[in-house]
């Protein structure tokens, strides 16, 4: 780590501030041009204990950056994650209210629900698969707290990865009833085909990318408890929306997540 422990500080709590008041801030590494991914992960720690102060719950994590197409161009070797809330949370079919982001972009994802701890050093796609409840169809809205300015992955690590809002389908699937990186994926923007994708753009298994992130946690003794949601990684490109959208992943066999934005 290259920050002091205030530093680290005032800038969960200024990326927090930005995300309550709605209002971008220059991005961290901007005022540290220095600071790596430990201090990255410590900012979003911040915001997390701000958040669960204030009574906010953490559901699960979100993972990003899961294509390895993309990681060359940014010069890693790994995702990255965030964290969800409770009040991100949005209902299948329900709306997502435009004047509580920023600039808000929307993917399609799959999301884990977890009926065992998975928590290790070592963790594989059986052991993902053996402590999964089910799968079910899921879209992330992201938002980043910057001001305009190109992405680099140290300040969107601090900014918990752009986190706001995700919709879960209602429905429910096995998730060794089908071949997840062949599970195929199409987003629509208002009946009009937007995306598309399949599980493989995920670390080869979205199973994969939820393994990763055990064994990544564990660096922190953390783990993914029991019941936690987990949204995998985008099988597509995020999109820009306007108010009036009404936005639909559609997952071949295994549902679909939509929701519109007002």
């Amino acid at each position: 780590m290259v920050l002091a422990e205030e530093q680290v500080l005032a800038l969960g709590r200024r990326l927090d501030e930005a995300e309550r008041a709605r209002r971008p801030v220059p991005k961290v590494t901007l005022d540290y041009p220095g600071m790596d991914m430990e201090d990255a992960y410590a900012v979003q720690r911040t915001i997390r204990a701000l958040k669960e102060s204030r009574g906010v719950l953490v559901p699960g994590y979100k993972i990003g950056l899961t294509s390895t197409v993309k990681m060359r161009p940014l010069g890693v070797t790994e995702p990255l994650y965030g964290f969800l809330t409770d009040y991100g949370r949005i209902a299948d079919g329900g709306e997502v209210r435009l004047g509580e982001l920023i600039g808000p972009r929307v993917e399609m994802e799959l999301a884990f629900v977890t009926c065992r701890d998975l928590r290790g050093p070592d963790c594989d796609v059986e052991t993902v698969l053996d402590a999964t409840a089910y799968v079910s169809p899921a879209m992330e809205i992201l938002d980043s707290r910057y001001e305009t300015s190109p992405f680099d992955v140290v300040a969107g690590v601090a900014d918990n990865m752009s986190t706001a809002r995700y919709v879960l389908g209602t429905s429910r699937l096995d998730p060794r009833a089908v071949d997840l990186a062949l599970l195929g994926a199409v987003l629509r923007f208002n009946d009009e085909v937007v995306a598309t994708g399949a599980g493989a753009a995920v670390l080869g298994n979205p199973a994969a990318s939820l393994a990763w992130l055990v064994s990544k946690l564990w660096e922190h003794d953390g783990y993914v408890p029991a019941g936690s949601v987990v949204l995998t990684g985008g099988f597509s490109d995020a999109l820009p929306v306007a108010a009036g959208d009404r936005a639909i992943a559609q997952f071949a066999g295994v549902g679909r997540a939509s929701c519109r934005f007002v």
